[in-house]
């Protein structure tokens, strides 16, 4: 009976944290971030969009971001932030939080 509720509880948190990755990568935002360094543009996309972006910030140095302006999904936001630069985003399934992104050299 024990098993049975552990298994229960196991499959029901799966598809809270599945519907809970679905709406961070589906929610749309209004962003009007200026042409910057990109490590600055990634942190005003963290901010307005509630999520967490880990990156090295010796990686980042020196790397410009192209200004973005209207409204955009979190993945085609990051994606459009980091086109033209050596690097890549994406979402981290394997964290507990499924608002966490990751931005690494590609």
């Amino acid at each position: 009976m024990m098993v049975c509720r552990t298994v229960s509880a196991v499959l029901a948190l799966a598809i809270l944290l599945g519907a809970l990755s679905a709406q961070a990568t589906n929610a749309v935002f209004e962003l009007d971030i200026p042409a910057s360094d990109i490590a600055e543009a990634l942190n005003l996309l963290a901010e307005k969009s509630e999520h967490s972006l880990f990156y090295l910030t010796n990686d980042l140095m020196g790397v410009k971001s192209i200004a973005l302006k209207g409204v955009y999904t979190l993945p085609e936001a990051i994606d459009a932030l980091l086109r033209g630069t050596p690097f890549s985003g994406f979402f981290a399934e394997e964290c507990e939080n499924p608002y966490t992104s990751l931005v690494r050299r590609t």
